[in-house]
């Protein structure tokens, strides 16, 4: 299984969304939350094993913004 990186571009349940955010739960398993940069509404997080299984990775990776560290 590949991890996924920051801004990393997948389609997931028909939307195209990207990684914003990577960390480890309290029991040592790796998360992630992603989100569709053009519905604001729609973001969500779990377990990289499990959207690995649901997503598929698009090619593109964006460069992050000026307020994202």
């Amino acid at each position: 299984m590949s991890t996924p990186q920051m801004w990393e571009h997948f389609t997931w349940r028909g939307h195209e969304v990207v990684v914003i955010q990577l960390w480890e739960d309290s029991y040592g398993r790796p998360m992630l939350r992603f989100a569709d940069p053009t519905d604001e509404e729609m973001a969500a997080g779990m377990p990289v094993a499990q959207f690995l299984t649901e997503a598929t990775p698009t090619g593109h990776i964006s460069p992050p913004g000026p307020d994202d560290r």
